[in-house]
C-alpha cells in the first residue's frame, strides 16, 4: 500500500520566508521515494532519569485538550499527558516527562 503525501518546507532566510511543495510516495515496504530526506522523530518518556521508547517516525507534535499528540509518518497517533523537556534534532529525540 502506498500513501502520497504533499510536504511543505518553510524557509526563513534574509527576512523572507519562501514556502516550497513536494510531493512524495511512501510504501509501507520501502519508505519514502523522491530523493526526499526527511528528518523523524522519536519519543522518549523520562522516569526516575531514564528513558522509555514511546513512539518512532513522529512528523507532527500537537496540542489538543491538555494533551500532547503525536503522530507518525504513516498518520497513526498516539497523546498523552505531559510535558516537552527537550527535543533534539540532531539525534531525532524527543524527550517528554509525564505530569
Amino acid at each position: 500500500m502506498a500513501f502520497t503525501h504533499l510536504i511543505k518546507i518553510y524557509i526563513f532566510k534574509n527576512r523572507e520566508l519562501t514556502i516550497s511543495e513536494q510531493r512524495i510516495i511512501l510504501n509501507k515496504n520501502t519508505g519514502a521515494k523522491g530523493g526526499l530526506i526527511m528528518c523523524l522523530g522519536k519519543v522518549f518518556i523520562e522516569k526516575d532519569q531514564e528513558l522509555s521508547p514511546f513512539m518512532d517516525n513522529i512528523t507532527n507534535i500537537s496540542m489538543e485538550n491538555g494533551e500532547l499528540v503525536f503522530t507518525s509518518l504513516m498518520g497513526e497517533t498516539q497523546s498523552l499527558v505531559g510535558q516537552l523537556k527537550q527535543i533534539d534534532f540532531n539525534r531525532s529525540k524527543i524527550i517528554v516527562t509525564q505530569n
